[in-house]
């Protein structure tokens, strides 16, 4: 199966890469971004390198997870990312986690992913 990508009218959620652990160490390096994300900010390249490949493996979980990286749909790197884990189809419940850079905070933007109009698609 290919990993989904979802747009929004300002967004675009799609798989993170390799590619994209340079971004994520600015955003989970940043300690004030991160205070409620539950792990210490990141301090190397190869700690974000690490969580690329974490966050592809939670789709192999008993109980799976998925993680999209967040970006802003006219382009550029990953401004955040948003996933949910610890899903259980049959309850119909997981655990939602997000972080946003620090520079994009208060724009409505992680509330605009969150309600991606086809989610009910992907979230039942």
């Amino acid at each position: 199966m290919n990993f989904p990508t979802l747009l929004t009218e300002r967004l675009t959620l799609r798989e993170i890469t390799p590619d994209d652990a340079p971004a994520l160490l600015a955003i989970h390096g940043d300690a004030e971004t991160m205070r409620w994300f539950g792990s210490d900010p990141l301090t190397t390249l190869e700690q974000a390198s690490q969580m690329v490949e974490k966050f592809a493996s939670w789709r192999s979980l008993p109980a799976p997870g998925t993680r999209w990286g967040v970006a802003l749909r006219s382009g550029g790197p990953l401004i955040g990312s948003v996933g949910l884990f610890k899903w259980n189809r049959g309850w119909r419940c997981c655990t939602l986690g997000y972080e946003l850079a620090r520079e994009h905070h208060g724009q409505g933007l992680m509330a605009e992913a969150l309600r991606w109009p086809g989610a009910s698609t992907i979230w039942n």
